[in-house]
């Protein structure tokens, strides 16, 4: 990002801010990997965990 100002002091009135384009970032497929071995992982411990504790109503 660049700001340019015109005139001999900085208070000028005619100033542009270029702000370059904005390219949306796309993430690699190991990191899609991991993150769905990570979202089965939590998933497989959610399920044991309900599966061990047995709720004993009296």
């Amino acid at each position: 990002m660049s700001l340019n100002s015109t005139g001999a002091s900085g208070f000028s009135s005619s100033s542009t801010l270029a702000i370059p384009p904005v390219v949306a970032a796309v993430p690699e497929p190991a990191t899609w990997a991991m993150m769905l071995i990570g979202f089965g992982m939590v998933g497989g411990a959610a399920r044991y965990r309900r599966r061990s504790t047995k709720a004993a109503f009296v």
